[in-house]
């Protein structure tokens, strides 16, 4: 196996806190290899630690992989650029001399610093320490660790990310459905549709080989696919209102594109102008202050008017609750899900909201109103309390009294709230 001569720079690398799952949609992505394992291996070449005892075939249309110590199966094409690898992965445990539920391990995206061939290892899994590559070793230590690596060519090769508790670890003849995800500099690592790692790599590895890694241990793979994920131009920052561990909040943009859609789960858009929205749903009328959610593998045109598109973030921390939930009043609530529900939150010219009170949530405001808690001072004063339309925050959890001040207009925001324990348990 051939490879270019690449040097990287130092490594710089960013960890991102990770909870929740994504399927990214196959629709946004072209497959580029491909192999059933119904005929031959001439598109994998092995390297055995021992190798006149392991053995790499096909068996009824699945890959066959037995070590007796350490070995790597290499795939023969090198991948390029943004990319999506996914197949399956079954740990065999019917008491084989070589049945050890552990090691169900991948490198990817490798390549040699100092040399065109990456095919001259020994299968001992030191015997990859001077390669560039990023690795995962899912159950290893007899299956006590799950640990997510990046090499950099000079035997460093520290652990960046380490799970040892049961829900990360392998269990016997069950089938692992794998997706990585390579998208520029975003390094994501899926097991069963489970976002294990997320990593953004500053200096990524942008080409090289994928492998099968294990030791002493007997694997079956199958459906083993590679698509590659379209170029996608950048997002500029100034069309970004607002952004946090929870959300992206877009004006006049979207986050619908290949580099960002394995970043974010459900979208929403809040009409700001009425407009069309024209979408692989259909086409939908908007008027202000409307809004059009949207799953992830779903897609729409950018509006002709004014909005913002709330991204919801699959990894994100437990949203925050009040100490005491009281159901606002007088609102009107028009989507609601298992994460999020979304309200219009109105109330009349000179008009009291009583005791109430929020989750954290996204706070789009449209009309221009002054709003002040009646229960404390200065009550009113000016400047305090002014909603200036079109434009969005992040709130706070709060327990509140609320009060409309203005004369001639009435309050109008759209409220995206998260559903928190407490509000979960209300009844």
């Amino acid at each position: 196996m051939r490879l270019e001569r690449i040097y990287f720079l130092v490594l710089c690398l960013s960890l991102l806190s990770l909870s929740t799952t994504f399927v990214y949609s196959q629709k946004q992505a072209k497959v580029i290899f491909a192999d059933d394992f119904k005929t031959d291996t001439k598109l994998w070449v092995s390297e055995f630690e021992q190798d006149a005892t392991s053995s790499m075939l096909i068996n009824q249309g699945k890959l066959e992989v037995i070590a007796t110590a350490g070995g790597t199966v290499w795939f023969r094409n090198k991948l390029k650029g943004n990319v999506m690898i996914t197949y399956n992965a079954t740990l065999v445990d019917v008491g084989g001399k070589n049945d050890r539920v552990s090691d169900m391990n991948t490198f990817w995206m490798a390549s040699n610093p100092i040399s065109e061939n990456i095919n001259n290892q020994s299968g001992k899994f030191e015997s990859y320490d001077n390669l560039h590559l990023y690795y995962a070793g899912i159950g290893g230590h007899n299956n006590e660790t799950t640990r997510f690596r990046k090499y950099t060519g000079n035997g460093q090769k520290a652990i960046l990310k380490e799970y040892t508790d049961k829900e990360h670890l392998l269990v016997g003849n069950k089938k692992y459905a794998i997706k990585i995800i390579v998208n520029n500099g975003l390094i994501q690592y899926f097991v069963n549709d489970n976002l294990f790692w997320e990593y953004k790599d500053d200096a990524p590895y942008k080409e090289g080989y994928f492998g099968f890694r294990t030791y002493k241990s007997h694997h079956i793979y199958e459906d083993f696919k590679v698509y590659q994920l379209n170029e996608a131009k950048s997002v500029s920052k100034d069309s970004i209102a607002l952004e946090n561990d929870y959300v992206r909040v877009m004006k006049n943009a979207t986050v619908n594109t290949a580099t960002d859609a394995a970043l974010f789960g459900k979208r929403l858009i809040v009409a700001l102008t009425p407009f069309e929205c024209k979408s692989t749903a259909g086409i939908k009328t908007l008027n202000r202050g409307e809004i059009a959610v949207f799953n992830p593998e779903e897609s729409y045109s950018i509006p002709k008017g004014d909005f913002f598109e709330v991204a919801f973030k699959l990894s994100h921390p437990q949203p925050k609750g009040p100490e005491v939930w009281l159901e606002p009043l007088k609102n009107k609530i028009v989507y609601e899900d298992e994460l999020f529900r979304v309200f219009e939150e109105r109330l009349a010219a000179g008009d009291t909201r009583e005791l109430h009170s929020h989750s954290q949530r996204v706070v789009v405001r449209l009309n221009k109103v002054q709003l002040t808690d009646p229960r404390y001072k200065p009550n009113g004063a000016p400047g305090e309390g002014i909603q200036v339309p079109n434009t969005v925050k992040f709130a706070e959890p709060m327990v509140h009294v609320v009060k409309n001040l203005s004369t001639d207009t009435a309050l109008f925001n759209i409220i995206i709230e998260f559903k928190t324990p407490i509000y979960n348990n209300k009844k």
